[in-house]
């Protein structure tokens, strides 16, 4: 028992040197990134930009005071911070370096949002269902209201699909198309579902409008 123990130490130190080692290649500076010739001072340093930076961003996503479009002004503005900080730490060599693999890093997540992207078109059925399961999650619908819903998604997801279809109207033609079809469809759902529904609703929307705005600003 007592050579298992020491044993299981000495492999929870070996794994500690190693993460100290691959301290470049931290989820928090990039999934891609190395950086040369760290000194143990460097690393100590970069170590505590990074906390610093985790514990600010927490706080702030976390700050329900601050509107979303505060929180994104607050979030670019200590990625600046970081970067500084990082930028003073690093020799003139090692600050090419960390530049150049950092816009590797943008380049990295574009190509993997380009990758998400294509995917096999749902049909207007198949969206529309999925539309309809999401709301019903949501705000509960009654049998009645699922496939009234359903029916009034499935015809606007087949106008939506002639709008995109049609190469003879411009592409600020096809956005006001489409804004209004939005704005038909949450006109139906008006009228659909109860006042509670919609402003259970409604919040939804906003809190995922919220999440993905701060999840573009952080990335």
């Amino acid at each position: 028992m007592i050579i298992a123990l020491l044993l299981g130490s000495f492999q929870i130190a070996l794994a500690q040197s190693d993460t100290t080692k691959q301290f470049g290649k931290r989820r928090d500076f990039s999934p891609v990134m190395t950086i040369d010739n760290l000194t143990n001072d460097q690393k100590t340093k970069m170590e505590e930009i990074r906390k610093e930076h985790l514990e600010k961003r927490k706080a702030i996503e976390n700050d329900t005071a601050l509107s979303s479009e505060q929180k994104m002004e607050a979030l670019k503005k200590i990625r600046s911070e970081k970067r500084n900080k990082i930028g003073e730490v690093l020799t003139e060599e090692q600050r090419q370096q960390y530049k150049q693999q950092t816009a590797l890093k943008r380049e990295h997540h574009k190509s993997v949002k380009a990758g998400k992207k294509v995917k096999t078109p749902l049909s207007a059925n198949e969206r529309a269902l999925r539309f309809t399961d999401k709301l019903d999650k949501i705000v509960g619908l009654t049998e009645k209201q699922r496939d009234k819903v359903f029916s009034s998604v499935v015809e606007s997801e087949l106008k939506k699909d002639d709008i995109f279809k049609n190469k003879s109207i411009s592409r600020e033609e096809t956005g006001t198309a489409l804004k209004e079809l939005r704005a038909e469809r949450e006109k139906e759902l008006n009228r659909i579902l109860s006042k509670k529904q919609m402003k259970l609703w409604n919040e939804a929307l906003a809190a995922k409008k919220e999440k993905r705005a701060l999840h573009k600003s952080v990335n």
